[in-house]
């Protein structure tokens, strides 16, 4: 079975954004849903990327990480009148992590 959420913020309340797609933490805090995103690149140049979603019957932790030769595809384009979406893209690397849904346990692992 597939669940689709969908969370409004108006004006950004409750969320707050990375300056770097390449290190920080993006949140996104409402009242039962808690998302993070995070980025942190080594001394060499690895990146590592978390996931970790937290809702009342859902808890999600998942992590993948990008090697320095691995090139994803980046893009910002424009969104509305004043707003911009930044995407990196990423296919094709190994997920980590586990998922925890109404007392089921998934290792993102074996998947």
């Amino acid at each position: 079975v597939l669940h689709q959420y969908t969370w409004r913020s108006p004006l950004g309340k409750g969320l707050h954004m990375s300056p770097s797609p390449r290190q920080g933490e993006s949140v996104f805090q409402q009242k039962n849903v808690v998302i993070r995103l995070g980025y942190q690149q080594d001394s060499v140049g690895a990146l590592s990327k978390s996931l970790s979603v937290k809702l009342d019957d859902l808890t999600l932790h998942a992590q993948m990480d990008e090697s320095t030769d691995f090139q994803p595809m980046s893009l910002c384009t424009r969104t509305g009148i004043n707003g911009w979406v930044y995407a990196n893209k990423v296919a094709g690397k190994a997920v980590t992590g586990s998922l925890q849904r109404q007392g089921k346990h998934t290792d993102l692992t074996a998947l």
